[in-house]
């Protein structure tokens, strides 16, 4: 492939003949590269239309690592809100059977008859103010 050679100029002529001149700034087996990067876009409004972003080696690493992170917080936060909403509902269910219990319990509570606490409490102190209560076993032998 030839190069395109420019012809010796002087400055005079140059300057004095107004010229448009269109070079590619890449070199012509890489321009079709270029088109098809430019078709192969998601927007059709975009085909032919703009060049493809030329990002330096490190900015193009730092915005990966930031996409990279923006991803990873992310799924950090929704594993948390996901903690989070779990342990919740297990508070939620340990309150729900505490109170199943707690009704459970007075359910199977006895309904004793007016008056059988203290007739109760009457026969358990004649019980311990009984003479043979309150003697010693070593006494005894």
């Amino acid at each position: 492939m030839g190069h395109n050679i420019v012809p010796w100029v002087s400055c005079e002529q140059r300057l004095s003949t107004p010229r448009a001149v269109s070079r590619p700034a890449i070199p012509a087996r890489l321009r079709l590269g270029v088109e098809v990067q430019r078709e192969g876009a998601a927007d059709p409004a975009q085909h032919g239309r703009s060049a493809p972003l030329c990002l330096p080696k490190r900015e193009l690493g730092r915005f990966l690592q930031r996409i990279e992170d923006s991803d990873r917080t992310a799924r950090e936060r929704a594993a948390a809100a996901a903690h989070q909403a779990a342990a919740l509902a297990a508070k939620e269910a340990a309150k729900a059977s505490d109170a199943a219990e707690a009704r459970e319990a007075a359910a199977q509570a006895i309904v004793l008859p007016a008056g059988t606490r203290r007739a109760s409490f009457r026969a358990g102190m004649s019980y311990v103010s009984d003479a043979s209560h309150r003697a010693c076993p070593a006494e005894e032998g």
